[in-house]
This record gives C-alpha cells, sequence and structure tokens, in this order.
C-alpha cells in the first residue's frame, strides 16, 4: 500500500451496522465484510454500537462485525437500557484479548464502576435463563406494536404517509407521499399529544423528503390506535383531543 492510500485508512470507524438510526436498515454482511477490509490491522479501530441487537423481529440477526472479525479490530459495545431498564446503567464491551487489560486500567481510573449488587443480580438474571425468555417475551409484543402501527398508518393515513416496517428495533419512519413540511406538522401533532420527531431534523444536509419517526416499543396498542387517530385527525385540520 503507498503513502497516499495509508494515509485515507481511518483511525476509527464508529458504525451501528445492526440497527441505523433512524431508518433502522441493517448492515448486509458483504457490507461489514467491506468495512473490515478497509480496516488495516494495527492501524484502525472499529466501534460497533449494538444499542438495540436483541430486537430482530422478522429473521436472524446477522453476526456481529466483531464476529467477523479474524485481525482484532472491532469494538464491540453493547448495554441492558434498552433490554432492561435504563436504571440499572449497566452496558458492557468486548474487546479484543490484547486490549483487555488496557481497558480495565481504564475503567478504573474512569471510575465508571457499576453497582455489584446489581451486577450479581443480573448475573444470576442471565445465568438462570430468565434474560433470554424476557427477550423472547418482548420480541412478541413488539414485533405485534409494530405491525399495529404500520397497519393502523396504512388503514387510516395510507393516502398520505407510507410506513416502512424495519426488521427490528424499537420505531419506524412513515415517510409523507408528497412534498410536506414535516417539522411543523411534527410540531402540531407534539402539541396534540403524539410523541414522534420530524424526520428532516436528523439530516446533517438537506433532507430529500419528509417523514415522521415514531416510536411503537412503550406503547400498549390501544394507546397506538389512539396516536393514529388523532394524527389522521390533526392531518386532516380538525380538532382533537390529546391521548
Amino acid at each position: 500500500m503507498g503513502n497516499d492510500a495509508r494515509a485515507r485508512v481511518p483511525k476509527l470507524i464508529f458504525t451501528t451496522p445492526s440497527h441505523q438510526h433512524p431508518t433502522g436498515r441493517v448492515m448486509p454482511v458483504a457490507r461489514r465484510t467491506e468495512l473490515l477490509a478497509v480496516a488495516e490491522p494495527g492501524r484502525t479501530w472499529i466501534v460497533e454500537d449494538d444499542y438495540d441487537g436483541e430486537f430482530h423481529y422478522d429473521s436472524r440477526p446477522m453476526p456481529a462485525l466483531q464476529g467477523l472479525d479474524r485481525e482484532g479490530r472491532a469494538l464491540y459495545v453493547g448495554t441492558f437500557a434498552k433490554a432492561m431498564t435504563s436504571d440499572i446503567r449497566i452496558g458492557y464491551l468486548v474487546v479484543p484479548p490484547q486490549l483487555s487489560k488496557t481497558m480495565e486500567i481504564a475503567q478504573r481510573h474512569l471510575g465508571l464502576i457499576a453497582s455489584v449488587h446489581v451486577q450479581e443480580a443480573l448475573a444470576d438474571f442471565i445465568s438462570g435463563g430468565h434474560f433470554l425468555a424476557h427477550i423472547r417475551r418482548m420480541r412478541r409484543i413488539y414485533r405485534s406494536r409494530r405491525d399495529h402501527l404500520a397497519g393502523s398508518l396504512q388503514r387510516q393515513l395510507g393516502e398520505v404517509l407510507a410506513a416502512e416496517v424495519p426488521p427490528g428495533g424499537m420505531q419506524l419512519i412513515a415517510r409523507f407521499s408528497r412534498g410536506a413540511n414535516d417539522r411543523s406538522i411534527a410540531e402540531r401533532l407534539v402539541a396534540a399529544g403524539v410523541e414522534l420527531r420530524a424526520l428532516s431534523s436528523l439530516a446533517l444536509e438537506r433532507p430529500r423528503d419528509s417523514g415522521l419517526l415514531l416510536g411503537f416499543a412503550a406503547w400498549r396498542e390501544s394507546e397506538i390506535s389512539a396516536a393514529v387517530r388523532i394524527m389522521a385527525n390533526v392531518l386532516a385540520g380538525k380538532r382533537a383531543a390529546r391521548a
């Protein structure tokens, strides 16, 4: 490799291959392999943030970059905040063996130590098989809520919004079929009691299209139905009661 090519090799790559925010898209295996090929061993580190990787609904999850890596370049970051609750404040980092001691020292100096009692309770929860059972149950619930939201949007707002059903995660995108000021619409919907974000507010550059980012995991199906009714009324210009 020439000097110019080596100068272009990044020192750090941060990626979320299992769930790109906000689209929810999953990085194909071929693209993951290509990304690993770009990372030069001993020169590039890859931080793989898999913040909600437990929640895949339509197929088996793809192999993590860290699992595909044979050169010790990938650091895998996970958290229990999505799968369990953010109150326990526990995450984890899987690193190549040669970095384990360095990371242990770094954590000690940073003082980022989770409660030992909570760690022990969580370890017992996992080893007893309860965590896996919990994830399976939540996958069923979240998939049902995802499908309910997508179906409700199609039935009541299909001429205005096209929902993109993600293979995993906790939210979906609904794009406006015709040009619309999604930020203005989002403000009106939030004022009416519907929690969402404008898609264009998450764009680094001028967005090509407009839409809404809607969460489904935290809401019961009755609440989702009520929210979609409010959306239909607001978009039709009618006065709506708050959800």
